[in-house]
């Protein structure tokens, strides 16, 4: 629920992406338990609470009332635990998405729609059993910000409590992303926590518990999650103009994997049209000064 399925797209999801965004929270939780990383009460609370709403989505009347208790339980041990009242206790558990963002970085405004040449959104499945999902390439689909804890998580990077906190987030998104730049690592992984700003000495400390939960950085600050090998991966996600994607967040190494598949297609091609080509698979035109040199990056490695 939580993955694209191809041509499909999110089947069990309104417009919203309530389905997904909620299975990437759960999903969150699970891998933190799987790990044996300790999960709080207040934890435990807001899975259950998650998960009721995701059966009520579904209108599942049978496991609702087995979740209900869960979460019931789980309301009266966190009430317990903070000498408060339950309905106390579910408030200070509610936690409310950031949307507020003004940190993030852009290219700048592009005249009219951009989009990628058709011709990319084409790949022939290494599998056949691929086949069923279609035979389109996956777009970039940024992460969608799922509330998973206080911003004091971030505060107290030291304890061992907040570090297993972190890295189920950061490596679910690093998942989801990948490869994704660090800075936007750091960024993503603050507003799970409700952290608007986020200081250079707390994105270093967040960048550390990146390197500790396994994730490869390369020498260009992109960081991989596990399953991909930055050696072998020769894929990357086109994206139109409407997509808020800072190209120097894109890897040299996906803006080159893009660069070879037009390349095959067209032998022709000049350099100057090649760079335009790949350019329109990420939705960008305009050379800026800083596109450029992210563009000098990718030559380096051809």
């Amino acid at each position: 629920m939580s993955q694209r399925l191809g041509d499909l797209g999110y089947p069990f999801d309104n417009g919203a992406r309530f389905v997904s965004s909620t299975a990437n929270k759960l999903k969150i939780y699970r891998n933190a338990s799987a790990h044996n990383e300790v999960l709080t009460v207040r934890d435990a609370y807001r899975a259950a609470d998650a998960s009721v709403e995701l059966l009520l989505y579904f209108n599942d009347d049978e496991g609702l009332t087995e979740l209900r208790r869960i979460r019931r339980e789980a309301l009266v041990a966190l009430a317990e635990q903070e000498g408060v009242s339950e309905d106390s206790a579910e408030k200070a558990a509610v936690l409310e998405p950031t949307t507020d963002y003004d940190d993030d970085p852009s290219d700048g405004n592009e005249k009219g729609k951009i989009e990628p040449d058709p011709e990319v959104l084409e790949q022939a499945p290494e599998d056949p059993d691929d086949q069923i999902l279609g035979l389109k390439r996956l777009p970039y689909e940024p992460w969608e910000v799922v509330p998973v804890g206080e911003k004091d998580v971030l505060y107290d990077l030291r304890s061992t409590g907040s570090k297993e906190s972190v890295r189920p987030v950061v490596n679910e998104i690093a998942s989801f992303e990948g490869p994704v730049h660090v800075e936007r690592l750091a960024r993503l992984t603050a507003r799970s926590f409700d952290l608007k700003k986020l200081s250079k000495s707390r994105a270093k400390s967040l960048v550390r518990q990146f390197r500790r939960a396994g994730l490869y950085i390369d020498e260009d600050n992109f960081v991989w999650p596990r399953d991909l090998d930055p050696n072998t991966w020769s894929e990357f996600r086109p994206n139109d103009s409407t997509v808020r994607r800072f190209f120097l967040y894109i890897s040299p190494i996906e803006i080159l994997n893009a660069a070879k598949f037009i390349k095959a297609k067209h032998p022709e091609m000049s350099d100057r049209e090649l760079e335009a080509a790949v350019l329109r698979t990420f939705g960008k035109k305009r050379r800026t000064k800083a596109v450029r040199e992210h563009l000098v990056k990718v030559k380096e490695l051809m």
